[in-house]
């Protein structure tokens, strides 16, 4: 485990003490022994960082993921008789190497996952299960432990995915087409557009973006457009046009936002297959990155850094690393850098950890 608070005692430490008690008591065995055992049990204690007062001050307990870490759920609404069928677990990976640290969580038999996202108090990896019980989980970084964080309103056919959203709020797709806004107290909150249900295909992704609002990406059923909305009011949509020669059904599968308001789409149609950047204005700049090879079907999406994706493809179990320059991508020396037979297969959501995650 990592991110561990309590710091082993010196050797050099213990060697001083034993110096000090055999100069001191080995000419009485007696004394010898206790002093020894007492000198011992002393300098055998922690050794915790101190405040100006003298108070000790904990460092934190060990964490399975934290600031930095790639956490991918492998998931989805593929019933585990296909084959190849994905193994319903969430992993964490290492953001550097792209080696696997951590499987922080395997779904019984009865669970299908797909969603996830860091909670708002930065305390804990929130996530969908489908099941008998369709809720909103956490997962605790120390413990592991598994905790309900939604239950009511959730009934739909596929939990889907999930955000928190600028206000506190948070956003859960309960089936394929609707979309539940829970407040910041949980509460289930109606009007003003929510419940969505209309306008809706097949949803896929929610993400946040900049300016108090949220982009729906979904798939199947037709126009697939991206679709833009009010945090507060979800009545009206903005349609993302962006111009491509496959029209209305693209298959865009997922979007980031870069640092400075361009975006990023992933695209799996077959005319294209490949990362398109836009500006903020979603008019599209070019083709950020394009490798059938190794990245066939670019699908989920996730910033890094300031200056590379996470991108998975369903169609080969790998994930690549893309590092931006101005409206051009190039792929990492390590490549594939994330591929796991078991842990990035059909990839559904991918969450970094944020800065200042679990912080005492």
């Amino acid at each position: 485990m990592i991110g561990q608070g309590i710091r082993p005692f010196k050797g050099l430490h213990l060697f001083v003490c034993g110096i000090f008690s055999c100069r001191a008591f080995c000419s009485n065995k007696f004394l010898f022994l206790f002093a020894f055992l007492l000198l011992l049990s002393s300098c055998g204690e922690r050794i915790l960082p101190t405040l100006g007062d003298g108070a000790e001050e904990d460092t934190g307990l060990p964490t399975y993921f934290e600031t930095g870490d790639i956490i991918l759920v492998a998931g989805g609404d593929v019933n585990r008789s296909t084959s190849p069928f994905p193994s319903h677990k969430i992993s964490s990976f290492d953001p550097s190497t792209g080696s696997l640290k951590e499987e922080l969580y395997s779904a019984d038999s009865t669970e299908l996952l797909w969603g996830a996202h860091i909670t708002s108090d930065q305390r804990a990896l929130a996530f969908t299960i489908d099941g008998p019980t369709d809720y909103v989980a956490t997962l605790d970084p120390v413990s592991l432990g598994k905790g309900a964080m939604i239950i009511t309103a959730l009934s739909g056919a596929t939990m889907r995915a999930l955000v928190n959203i600028a206000d506190g709020s948070w956003l859960v797709a309960e089936a394929r087409n609707a979309i539940e806004k829970f407040n910041s107290s949980y509460a289930n909150q109606t009007g003003n557009g929510f419940r969505m249900t209309s306008n809706l295909g097949y949803v896929n992704r929610i993400r946040a973006i900049s300016g108090d609002r949220f982009m729906i990406l979904q798939s199947q059923n037709g126009d697939d457009r991206p679709r833009v909305f009010n945090n507060a009011n979800a009545s009206s949509a903005t349609v993302v046009n962006l111009g491509l020669s496959c029209g209305n059904n693209c298959d865009i599968h997922d979007v980031v936002e870069l640092p400075d308001g361009r975006f990023v789409f992933s695209v799996m149609n077959s005319s294209y297959n490949s990362l398109l950047i836009t500006n903020s204005s979603f008019v599209v700049q070019g083709e950020l990155f394009k490798d059938e090879v190794n990245l066939p079907g670019p699908a989920t999406m996730a910033l890094i850094d300031t200056n590379n994706l996470l991108v998975c493809t369903y169609l080969n179990g790998n994930c690549e690393k893309i590092t931006v320059s101005g409206n051009t991508g190039s792929i990492s020396p390590i490549s594939p850098f994330i591929s796991h037979p078991i842990y990035s297969r059909n990839i559904t959501d991918i969450v970094v950890v944020p800065e200042g995650f679990y912080e005492q």
